[in-house]
């Protein structure tokens, strides 16, 4: 066998790899994304945004009597943007918030909001995981323990 031949054979095994790679990963991603996420009791989550009642992107969300949620500036997946919780009550400890994708695995992404002077809650700059697949999020923030999420939807 010639080099040019060798080399032919090589180019040929290495596209053949990547063909089986990607319909691999293509069978992967439509087994995953036809499961849907478990479903949260009334008691553990309050349901907003783009299945329920507000979208946090948009407006002010209200969780709990006079207590609510906003997620500000957001835009694109890229483009960094703040979260702000209004009317808590004093005692409240800890307040943290993450964000996930449907059948998306997005890693270690918690922000912790911090107390400001005038009693609210925020944290800026939030910067999106990397997402070039879908652009529908789910926001989940906890207060001492007690878990909410909205869902949003970013820009192209």
């Amino acid at each position: 066998m010639t080099t040019r031949a060798k080399w032919i054979w090589i180019a040929v095994c290495l596209l053949g790899f990547a063909a089986i790679k990607a319909a691999s990963l293509f069978l992967w991603q439509q087994k995953n994304a036809a499961q849907t996420p478990p479903q949260a009791t009334a008691k553990d989550k309050v349901i907003l945004g783009i299945t329920g009642v507000c979208d946090a992107s948009k407006n002010a969300c209200e969780f709990e009597p006079n207590q609510y949620f906003e997620l500000i500036g957001v835009r694109t997946n890229n483009t960094p943007f703040a979260a702000k919780i209004t009317g808590l009550p004093e005692n409240v400890q800890k307040v943290s918030l993450s964000f996930s994708m449907l059948a998306m695995d997005m890693g270690f992404n918690r922000f912790d909001l911090q107390k400001q002077s005038d009693k609210t809650w925020v944290v800026s700059p939030i910067y999106l995981p990397f997402c070039g697949d879908d652009r529908i999020w789910r926001v989940t923030w906890t207060i001492d323990g007690k878990s909410y999420y909205s869902d949003f939807e970013t820009l192209p």
